[in-house]
């Protein structure tokens, strides 16, 4: 009988190595099967212990550890998340803060011009009506008007009134007002010059050719200013 030369494998491999090899895969293999017998039977005598907590019981303190090193965040990374948050959070509250306050402002600014024009509409109305001026100063006015009965403009404490009656609403507040009264220039003719010298005298009441009026209305933070007036020749003089 003939045999193959194994001393090149042998030199490695002694027969001992080989035998120890083989014995520790059989136990280690024995072990493996002792282990999932001992889990078939613990399972099938206690059913409710069988949660996502046995597999930790099952596969020792390492495995424990790592598993438990695993689950929710650390404390830098909810700082990290919080910071990101605030910043994100004051960025849309001063976008929809800036939003609310420009369309506040528009619509305040749209009802105090809706409200100056009606006010000088009144007082246009009132002033071409108005059959004699018996006093005229800066910021008030006094007249008969188309009924003869005694009338007159004037601005209290940041309110304008017409013979006593509030002609501005609640939230609104006149920033300016001023009447401006105009005289004949007998030099350049038609031309009028505003009047400086107020209240007016008897004299320069007659001989007045225009009046204008300035008004500036303000609510909360928005404001207007508007200017128009009269010629006095649609005044009936008695």
């Amino acid at each position: 009988m003939k045999y193959r030369n194994f001393n090149s494998y042998i030199d490695f491999n002694t027969k001992d190595d080989v035998i120890a090899r083989n014995r520790t895969t059989k136990q280690s293999q024995v072990d493996n099967g002792e282990i999932a017998l001992y889990n078939r039977l613990y399972f099938k005598k206690n059913p409710e212990s069988l949660s996502l907590s046995a597999p930790y019981s099952l596969c020792g303190e390492k495995s424990r550890g790592r598993n438990l090193e695993n689950k929710g965040f650390t404390l830098i990374e909810i700082i990290v998340a919080l910071l990101i948050f605030g910043i994100l959070s004051t960025i849309l509250f001063s976008t929809l803060i800036q939003i609310q306050r420009r369309t506040s402002t528009s619509t305040w600014r749209n009802e105090l011009t809706e409200e100056g024009v009606k006010i000088c509409n009144t007082i246009r109305r009132e002033l071409t009506g108005a059959r004699e001026i018996l006093y005229a100063d800066e910021d008030s006015i006094s007249f008969f008007n188309q009924e003869g009965e005694l009338s007159s403009f004037y601005v209290k404490d940041s309110l304008l009134f017409k013979s006593k009656k509030r002609l501005v609403s609640a939230k609104t507040k006149i920033s300016s007002f001023k009447f401006i009264y105009y005289l004949p220039n007998d030099i350049i003719g038609e031309t009028a010059s505003p009047i400086y010298s107020l209240p007016l005298d008897a004299i320069n009441l007659q001989r007045v050719t225009v009046i204008d009026w300035k008004i500036g209305l303000k609510k909360e933070i928005t404001s207007i200013h508007l200017k128009t007036g009269i010629f006095t020749r649609n005044i009936r003089q008695q």
